[in-house]
């Protein structure tokens, strides 16, 4: 594993995601420019200063879906090995991997419902270390977790460009984990025939309210069942022997779904927790993996694209800046940025900007063509992203000439 580096995290830019992501994204991926995202930060957790989320949890008050494989690596780490362990004892563990239940997708619903997530603990993450407040499968963590920042420097283009990476990563991990069940010896058509045939049980049994029965484990794992520790360390040495065609193997690879059992858990619920379950997922067959591959590559495009040289840009007539001075909460959690940007048609918005970032905000007090040779300037800056950032937030205006 260690010639792999799949037990070391790999750099998205300054952004870190598990190690196996190295291997199951086309080489191009690996060497994007990506957002910084400065604000989301999980040691310094903005939103317990400014939207009162649970300062150990977090907004690890969701359950993630890992999949096999990466329970597989994780077991092989002597560091996370006993929270899969665990997980696997107390009746959480399927072959696709964590597969949240039906009692603690309700749970999440509701929570999310009520404007709750990161704030009650309803639904919340049992591989956080609650003492450090850190993730105890960091390195082998899924694509949700590895790609969900609270704030994005980048706003909604930012958001736009993570979630396509998230979406073409998770459906990456579904497709391998369901290629390692086969290839593993559990037969994926059978596996979720079973599933569907259980379903009216899984979801109205009390006993499997929160995790899965002893009886519905027994049937989804056959003759598995008792060595889950065993599959899923199978499923990893997979990975491994075939690392150089992950994404050929997920492109290659077609994913099949419980619909029977998705069908009746959605009827299952209220109309309010059914609303946020159509808010919360798309709907229709899985995207194949190359045409997110597309869509993400264009999203990329866009985010860094440069300007048209007839374009010039200026500083937003509704900003005001004013020094940092700490005089709120969140101001003061920002005391590394000595000023902050107010756009007056939308003041409960604020920016912040260090000392370089305000002498690069100057050059738009009069029209100013965004250039390669302008860009240059400011290098140690990272221009580029920073002007991105600006357009992104309004706080610069196209002119036209």
């Amino acid at each position: 594993m260690k010639e792999l580096g799949l037990d070391k995290p790999h750099f998205l830019g300054k952004h870190l995601v598990p190690g196996i992501w190295r291997h199951f994204f086309p080489e191009e991926f690996l060497h994007f420019k990506f957002p910084e995202e400065r604000f989301a930060n999980c040691s310094k957790c903005p939103m317990v200063v400014s939207d009162g989320f649970n300062p150990v949890y977090k907004c690890c008050t969701h359950i993630p879906r890992v999949p096999n494989f990466l329970l597989g690596l994780a077991l092989l780490d002597p560091n996370s090995s006993p929270l899969i362990e665990k997980m696997i004892e107390n009746g959480f563990a399927t072959p696709e991997g964590t597969v949240v239940t039906p009692g603690q997708a309700r749970a999440a619903l509701a929570q999310n419902a009520a404007g709750n997530f990161g704030k009650k603990l309803d639904a919340r993450c049992d591989f956080l270390d609650t003492k450090s407040g850190r993730c105890g499968i960091y390195l082998y963590r899924n694509s949700v977790c590895s790609t969900f920042f609270c704030k994005s420097d980048l706003d909604s283009a930012g958001v736009e460009f993570w979630e396509r990476v998230q979406g073409m990563a998770g459906q990456i991990e579904t497709a391998l984990s369901q290629w390692a069940m086969d290839e593993v010896g559990i037969d994926v058509v059978p596996y979720f025939k079973r599933f569907d045939e259980l379903s009216h049980g899984m979801i109205e049994s009390k006993e499997s309210s929160w995790n899965w029965s002893e009886h519905d484990r027994n049937i989804l794992w056959g003759e598995w069942y008792g060595r889950e520790k065993e599959f899923y360390i199978k499923c990893a040495e997979l990975l491994k022997e075939n690392v150089n065609e992950l994404f050929e193997i997920a492109c290659n690879t077609q994913i099949l779904e419980p619909e029977l059992y998705e069908s009746r858990f959605r009827d299952s619920l209220t109309p309010e927790l059914r609303k946020e379950l159509d808010d919360e997922i798309s709907k229709g067959s899985p995207v194949p993996v190359e045409n997110l591959w597309y869509k993400l590559n264009l999203s990329h495009r866009n985010l860094w694209r440069l300007p048209e040289p007839s374009e010039k840009f200026i500083l937003n007539a509704a900003l005001t800046i004013i020094p940092n001075t700490g005089a709120t909460e969140i101001d003061a959690h920002h005391s590394q940025y000595s000023y902050i940007l107010v756009l007056s048609v939308s003041p409960e918005r604020r920016f912040y900007a260090s000392e370089h970032e305000h002498e690069f905000l100057q050059e738009f007090a009069a029209p100013k063509a965004v250039t390669h040779d302008f860009l240059s300037k400011f290098e140690k800056l990272k221009a580029l992203e920073y002007f991105v950032e600006l357009e992104a937030k309004q706080i610069v205006t196209t002119l036209h000439s």
